[in-house]
């Protein structure tokens, strides 16, 4: 008679010990892709408006040079006093009272009093929780983490030779003969309670006083 040999397979099964540890390492991957998630989305929001403020002020700059008039790029962060500050001065009122906005003007260099809006021109908003002020020539120092988003008003202006005629920095000061870069933060903050994360990284718009020459850089706080 014929021998039939059978043969019986063998079976691994997982313990509790390996399946616990296969998913504590899923669990750290699916967090740090959250948190690279969030991070990324807040310095997407910035670099977006970083990109919304270059823009109008090339557009500015080149107005200024093809028309032969000066432009500026008038800067309302939002709130109460940028609402008065736009209904006092001459031309439309910002609509976007609670949100940065930033549109184009012809201005008066020694004031910076708004004569009239640029033609087509139309005020540009930021989504919310952006925050958009002046810097000093050091960076480091004029950022401010875990500070209020301040509500203010500023403003650049150009001149027919495409360079940096006059700015107002958010103190209400006036410089004409500033002979650095003049800097613009953006960086993004809480909508809800309106203040800046200690660790939010954030962009940097430097336009250059002879040449009205715009470069961005993006920093982290350190």
């Amino acid at each position: 008679m014929k021998k039939i040999n059978t043969t019986v397979s063998k079976i691994r099964h997982y313990t509790i010990v390996e399946m616990m540890m296969v998913i504590a390492v899923f669990m750290i991957i699916l967090s740090m892709a959250m948190v690279a998630w969030l991070n990324s989305g807040s310095q997407s929001r910035a670099k977006n408006a970083a990109r919304l403020l270059s823009a109008q002020l090339n557009l500015a700059r080149a107005k200024a040079v093809s028309e032969r008039t000066d432009i500026g790029v008038f800067f309302s962060t939002g709130g109460a006093a940028s609402a008065a500050a736009e209904l006092a001065d001459s031309g439309d009122p910002n609509p976007y009272k609670e949100v940065p906005a930033c549109r184009l003007y012809y201005m008066n260099v020694s004031t910076g009093k708004r004569l009239d809006y640029v033609d087509n021109s139309q005020w540009h908003t930021l989504s919310g929780g952006i925050g958009v002020y002046p810097a000093a020539s050091d960076i480091s120092s004029s950022f401010q983490p875990s500070g209020a988003i301040t509500d203010n008003t500023f403003w650049i202006i150009f001149g027919r030779k495409g360079e940096v005629k006059a700015a107002k920095d958010k103190n209400g000061n006036i410089h004409k003969d500033n002979k650095n870069m003049y800097n613009l933060i953006v960086v993004e903050g809480s909508e809800k309670s309106g203040s800046i994360p200690e660790n939010a990284p954030y962009f940097v718009l430097s336009v250059n006083h002879y040449t009205g020459r715009i470069t961005t850089k993006y920093c982290e706080a350190e």
